[in-house]
């Protein structure tokens, strides 16, 4: 490159955060917290590898988020997707569900496990459960703002904000919700 010295992007540096190709068929695979966390990261940071059209995500299995309850300053979880950068891809919760999440940004849009996700983007077959979440505008458990299709999802626990708060989802903007329910 003209003598230049070029960093390698950091999936190319060490072994990839995730098991699997990312792929319908092959998804890259979550099984721990810390892996959602990541996911979280890398989406939030704008990752082009693993926030895309096309990208698919499968839980493998529950999980427990407790342990990031008291992080960023007791703000809680962060969530996946947000106003700058909404998760673009497939996530398929394969049944499972994820208790422990928690969130108190009262001055924060988008809030949910995901905070925001993008035109043809997919969260399924996922449950929420003992959620605590407080956000400002754009408030769910799942997700915050949906402008791709949310389906087949469940919460429990508590939700709220200023506006457009609801137990799955906060605000839709130009997405679908279908055969979800909130206890």
């Amino acid at each position: 490159l003209g003598g230049q010295t070029v960093e390698l992007p950091a999936h190319l540096l060490g072994s990839p955060p995730f098991a699997g190709g990312g792929v319908n068929g092959d998804s890259y695979q979550i099984t721990t917290a810390a892996q959602l966390a990541k996911l979280a990261e890398l989406v939030n940071a704008g990752s082009a590898t693993y926030n895309a059209s096309g990208v698919c995500y499968l839980l493998m299995n529950d999980l427990n988020l407790s342990g990031y309850a008291g992080t960023d300053s007791g703000k809680g979880w962060t969530p996946i997707g947000n106003t700058a950068s909404p998760f673009k891809g497939s996530f398929d919760g394969n049944g499972y569900t994820i208790t422990g999440l928690t969130i108190n940004r009262s001055a924060v849009d988008d809030q949910g496990l995901f905070g925001g996700i993008n035109a043809g983007s997919t969260v399924e077959t996922l449950g929420i459960v003992g959620a605590s979440i407080l956000g400002r505008d754009s408030v769910g458990g799942v997700v915050g703002n949906v402008s791709g299709t949310v389906r087949n999802c469940y919460v429990t626990g508590s939700v709220s904000g200023r506006n457009n708060a609801g137990g799955v989802v906060g605000s839709v903007s130009s997405g679908v919700v279908q055969g979800c329910y909130t206890t």
